[in-house]
């Protein structure tokens, strides 16, 4: 099937109902004007007031903005871009000029209304070849060899992010060991390609976060800092996490709760509230012990860490391993600290929404 992406200005295309509506996509190229350089030197193309070199110049900064929309639409699975603005400006300070581009539109799904057999589709030579290499390939990756860079790549290329979610899927599953310490560099370079490549789609976003409630303990330890330094989580697929029974993995669940994205909106305020409420109901036990100096009739409080360790109450994280009292690893945010932190996000949201 083709792989064309309709692009128009207007809220709809002629001929084709909207299916999906998947969401916003934009993009911007920025150029100096030293690419104009020769054309400000010469005017020996000027035709009818009108320079040849320059309009071609310019037609390709549009070319260039309205591909890169079209790749961003592709990978979040639409085949439209719907309501296309394009502005066109041009900025000067210090001496300098520069040409910016800026592009927006609605990424969506659509369908033919008068032709929709399948049957009468026409498929390029190209396609039918590259769908081949993806069969190949994904018969491949299913006999369980190395997942690394490599694979990882090949699996961009195909710009298939179902794919991209299969392969993440066998990552997690892998126990530890050998695979982790003999491919630990290529793998980490590898999620982070893989996540930040298709961070954009929902349906892409939802399956990470399912790979993740579904991986071995060893690929949490591993890979929380990575999952969530790419801010592909959206709190709305958070909730499953506090049905997790395991303490030290909920602990990693809080980091990844923890993330920042790069937008908010308002609609999201009452789902935040309730993870709020959520986080707030987790109890981490600090195992309380007392002891007699020696010589005193006196008690003094001491708290035990999870490595043996007895420390003064006073002291928030344990002398030998560096946990606080609540178990949570050097580095971690605890659940007290995060409930302070969402208050804050969710104040700030409030406010701003307001406006």
């Amino acid at each position: 099937m083709s792989k064309e992406i309709f692009v128009t200005t207007t809220e709809n295309l002629p001929g084709y109902d909207i299916k999906r509506m998947i969401g916003p996509v934009n993009g911007f190229l920025i150029k100096s004007t030293n690419i104009f350089s020769d054309i400000v030197a010469s005017f020996s193309d000027i035709v009818g007031g009108y320079s040849g070199s320059y309009q071609r110049q310019i037609q390709q900064l549009y070319d260039d903005v309205l591909n890169s929309l079209k790749e961003k639409a592709k990978r979040k699975g639409a085949n439209c871009i719907l309501n296309l603005k394009i502005d066109f400006e041009e900025i000067s300070g210090q001496g300098k000029q520069m040409f910016l581009l800026l592009a927006n539109g609605t990424a969506a799904i659509i369908e033919s209304k008068s032709n929709k057999d399948f049957h009468s589709q026409t498929i390029s030579f190209e396609e039918l070849e590259n769908e081949i290499e993806k069969g190949i390939f994904i018969a491949k990756i299913d006999k369980g060899g190395v997942i690394d860079k490599t694979v990882i790549n090949e699996s961009i290329k195909y710009c298939d992010w179902i794919l991209a979610e299969r392969l993440l899927r066998i990552i997690s599953k892998y126990d530890s060991g050998y695979f982790y310490n003999a491919y630990e560099n290529d793998i980490s370079e590898s999620l982070t390609l893989c996540i930040n490549e298709y961070r954009d789609s929902k349906e892409f976003a939802s399956a990470v976060m399912n790979i993740v409630m579904e991986s071995n303990n060893e690929f949490i330890k591993k890979y929380w800092e990575i999952l969530k330094n790419t801010r592909i989580f959206n709190y709305r697929d958070m909730g499953a996490m506090f049905n997790c029974p395991d303490k030290n993995r909920m602990r990693y669940y809080l980091q990844l709760i923890d993330s920042e994205k790069d937008e908010y909106d308002g609609s999201e305020i009452e789902v935040m509230e309730d993870i709020l409420e959520k986080v707030k109901k987790l109890n981490f036990d600090i195992s309380i012990v007392r002891k007699k100096k020696v010589l005193s009739t006196a008690e003094t409080e001491y708290w035990h860490c999870s490595c043996e360790t007895d420390n003064l109450f006073s002291i928030d994280r344990c002398t030998n391993c560096g946990r606080d009292k609540y178990g949570f690893k050097e580095g971690f945010i605890n659940h007290l600290e995060i409930v302070c932190r969402l208050e804050n996000r969710i104040s700030a949201l409030k406010r701003l929404t307001s406006i």
